[in-house]
């Protein structure tokens, strides 16, 4: 209809906008809305009202946020929104399939991959004796719009180690399945306000001392969550030599 509001799809920043054609003026994309997104994909909202955007060039926004109002500038025969997803692909962009990777795709207003901390084993610093593992877990809300599998022929969510990405830690356990993934989620799926928990090992080196291992959740293979959203999320750890302090 013409007026309805406009969602942002994903956070991103606002990079163009266009408002100043009314009604079936100018050809093709009339006017529009463009955000740039983290990973560096941008979306494109045709055919808006005139000065129907809600934004400016530069401003940040959430998933979920108005942005702008729809409308029927630009090549319409009827107020309607020409949403477009785009990819830097050898230095042109590309339309891409937003159904291709079920990554933005969701419920409304939410964005499909997000988490907030909840609880852990040990909130504190962690005491291990070098050379010895203890067992730890954290729990995250499912803040986001889809549900969280463990099942690797779907979408697996683990636990894997950040800051830098998929760094080889220090602290790699028996029984993580691989060297940055301390575990998968504990449960067969969480879905969305639901928690979701991750139970691994932490097995200290043979130096004492303290560290800080950073870790942050992805979705099997391609995805990381927003770390910040995430709260940041880091073990402080104490390896210690002899009787524990």
């Amino acid at each position: 209809a013409n007026f309805s509001t406009v969602a942002a799809a994903r956070d991103g920043v606002v990079v163009d906008i266009e408002e100043a054609f009314g009604t079936n003026q100018h050809t093709s994309a009339g006017n529009f809305v463009r955000l740039r997104h983290t990973d560096g994909r941008e979306t494109l909202y045709y055919h808006l009202a005139q000065n129907g955007a809600l934004v400016y060039e530069t401003q940040s926004v959430v998933a979920g946020q108005a942005i702008g109002l729809s409308g029927c500038s630009g090549n319409c025969t009827g107020p309607h929104l020409h949403f477009q997803l785009l990819q830097l692909v050898s230095g042109a962009w590309k339309t891409i399939d937003p159904m291709a990777n079920r990554l933005w795709t969701t419920w409304p207003g939410r964005v499909p991959y997000l988490a907030a901390y909840r609880s852990e084993l040990n909130a504190g610093t962690v005491a291990v004796k070098r050379l010895m593992t203890v067992t730890h877990w954290v729990e995250f809300r499912n803040t986001g719009g889809r549900t969280w599998s463990r099942d690797a022929a779907g979408r697996r969510l683990l636990l894997g180690t950040w800051s830098p990405a998929a760094r080889n830690s220090v602290f790699r356990a028996a029984d993580w399945p691989a060297w940055y993934v301390p575990t998968y989620l504990d449960q067969a799926s969480v879905p969305p306000d639901g928690i979701g928990r991750f139970t691994f090992g932490l097995r200290a080196p043979s130096t004492t001392g303290t560290y800080r291992e950073t870790f942050n959740l992805r979705v099997d293979p391609i995805y990381w969550f927003d770390h910040a959203r995430l709260g940041g999320y880091y073990v402080p750890l104490y390896v210690y030599s002899g009787q524990q302090p």
